[in-house]
């Protein structure tokens, strides 16, 4: 059985007060897996090579110094491509107002 490599059931669920960037909270299926609380961050200083309009933060537990996330996307292709239906998601929900 193949298994379905696209992004899908992306949910967006805004914050009530955004304070330091954070938006909101994603969740999406990718692959026959579901997927929950990725941080949706606006980017401060949006870098000129990339059209990024926001950062996504992906789960993670502090031990010591170290970083263990939970999940994280295998290539930095797969993370631009979820980054960029979640912009697409935002833009229909209308998130980003001039």
């Amino acid at each position: 059985m193949e298994k379905d490599l696209t992004i899908s059931n992306l949910e967006f669920i805004p914050v009530s007060r955004p304070e330091s960037g954070l938006l909101g909270f994603l969740s999406f299926k990718y692959a026959g897996f579901s997927f929950q609380g990725v941080g949706v961050h606006s980017v401060l200083n949006p870098n000129p090579q990339n059209d990024a309009k926001i950062k996504l933060v992906f789960p993670a537990k502090r031990v010591g110094a170290r970083h263990l996330f939970y999940f994280r996307p295998l290539t930095p292709e797969l993370e631009t491509e979820l980054r960029k239906a979640t912009e697409q998601k935002l833009e229909e929900l209308n998130f980003f107002k001039p």
